[in-house]
């Protein structure tokens, strides 16, 4: 009984007042979207971008040449922005470009069977003029592919060399265990004296090493190579786009918060005007 005393007793209020409860909403609501519609659009402009990776087939984890992470920092840093400001000459500074004109995001994908995480980076570049937005983006991905290049291609450098250097290894080793089991079964095929004998023991404890390091040169080759075939370029998965809708502001979001608030306020406005007759 004495709930429904309390919820009556707060409900009787906005009924005898529901014209002022339904206007204040009404003009809450009309005044967001006039302000909205005045107020300055900004525009934003999207681009997805791939890490580069060397990473074998098989391998869970992807083997970027920047972690998703150090990605996300590198391309948020002074030295990708900054040259993109002066460019298009921005009356924001670094830290106000960095905190509201920029959205950097790591996107994750696992692909194939071996359940391959590839990494993406999603830059997205806020402005009033959508043309704008749109060419500051592409100089962002730009400074950011000047900057990692270099590394991925000392990388894959050192790939190539190792391959090259490995499969003239092997070519060596090959040999030399061609020539050793030349030279005893040579000396198998002659009656052998004491000096044969020892010195063919003494081949044959030789080719068990050969042996061994061939086979880890191998599989070292077979490793290279699968990471030079299953390499990947940093590359552009989405081109920065002109935009015709603005990001900013959101009317209807907009509208939707003001209805909230308008009930908060007519609300009040309804208590406030009962508690004073």
């Amino acid at each position: 009984m004495k709930e429904e005393i309390e919820l009556k007793d707060l409900i009787d209020p906005i009924v005898k007042n529901k014209k002022l409860f339904i206007y204040t909403i009404l003009i809450v609501i009309a005044l967001t979207i006039v302000i909205s519609l005045i107020w300055p659009k900004t525009y934003g402009s999207t681009s997805e971008i791939r890490l580069a990776q060397l990473s074998q087939a098989g391998d869970s984890a992807s083997m970027d040449i920047f972690s998703a992470l150090e990605s996300k920092n590198i391309i948020e840093s002074s030295m990708i922005i900054n040259p993109a400001i002066e460019k298009y000459t921005l009356e924001s500074k670094y830290e106000e470009f960095v905190k509201k004109e920029l959205e950097v995001e790591v996107l994750k994908e696992i692909v194939g069977r071996d359940q391959k995480l590839i990494n993406y980076i999603k830059i997205t570049v806020f402005n009033e003029d959508p043309e704008k937005a749109k060419l500051i983006n592409e100089e962002i991905i730009k400074n950011f592919f000047d900057y990692a290049l270099p590394y991925y291609n000392s990388r894959l450098h050192v790939l190539i060399k190792d391959q090259a250097e490995t499969t003239l290894g092997i070519d060596q080793l090959k040999l030399d265990i061609e020539n050793t089991q030349k030279e005893i079964n040579s000396l198998s095929n002659n009656q052998l004296s004491t000096e044969g004998i020892s010195k063919s023991s003494l081949l044959t404890n030789i080719l068990a090493p050969y042996k061994t390091r061939l086979s880890a040169e191998q599989d070292k080759i077979i490793n290279v190579e699968n990471k030079l075939a299953n390499k990947k370029e940093y590359s552009i998965i989405s081109e920065p786009q002109i935009s015709e809708k603005p990001a900013s502001p959101n009317i209807p979001l907009n509208a939707l918060i003001a209805f909230i608030i308008g009930i908060v306020i007519a609300l009040l406005t309804t208590y406030i005007k009962e508690s004073l007759k």
